[in-house]
């Protein structure tokens, strides 16, 4: 009966031991992941950022072009109705230097 336990203790022993050696690589394979995990993490928080950096350079450039292109377009604005004012002052410029119509007979 003493050998009976012996073998059972010597038995439980071995059954723990191997459950901590499994517990053991199940730790490990976990703080594996984790290391993986929070690399990964950086590695996308990092070009975020990157992103976040290029996003504002481009909305920069994009309200340059914007306001640029107000200015363009009231400049075009101008010179259209300075021409349209030109054409104006010629046709007046027109009517009233146009010698009467004669009629020859």
């Amino acid at each position: 009966e003493i050998e009976t336990l012996e073998a059972d203790r010597r038995k439980l022993i071995r059954e723990k031991e191997d459950q901590a050696e499994t517990l053991s690589s199940q730790l490990a394979q976990a703080h594996a992941a984790r290391e993986h995990a929070e690399k990964a993490l950086a590695e996308m928080a990092a070009k975020y950022e990157a992103l976040v950096q290029v996003t504002g350079k481009v909305q920069s450039k994009y309200d340059r072009l914007v306001a640029r292109s107000v200015d363009v377009t009231r400049d075009l604005e101008a010179q259209v109705a300075a021409r349209d004012e030109i054409i104006r002052h010629l046709k007046t410029a027109q009517v009233s230097t146009q010698p009467p119509y004669v009629c020859s007979a």
